[in-house]
């Protein structure tokens, strides 16, 4: 999967990470985040790119983090992501 995703066409991972971003927004628990934490990621390597949700869900009051791997334990921590 990692190799089609990598050979997958731009205009396609476009097209695809905004058809799963449209139909996120329509999930009831995602739509009410407005005074949650969501959990995002950059995209990497054809990877899905969740860039369009994350911001509807940072303009509807929700705070979004992003992971990071860092050496100490606990090795998972997450950072408040202030823009896209």
């Amino acid at each position: 999967m990692a190799e089609r995703r990598q050979n997958l066409p731009a205009v396609d991972s476009q097209r695809w990470s905004g058809q799963a971003a449209d139909r996120l927004l329509k999930v009831p628990s995602f739509v009410a985040a407005a005074t949650r934490t969501i959990a995002g990621y950059v995209a990497a390597r054809g990877e899905a790119d969740p860039v369009a949700a994350l911001a509807a869900a940072r303009a509807r009051g929700a705070v979004v983090v992003y992971p990071r791997v860092e050496a100490v334990h606990p090795r998972l921590h997450f950072h408040r992501a202030d823009a896209p």
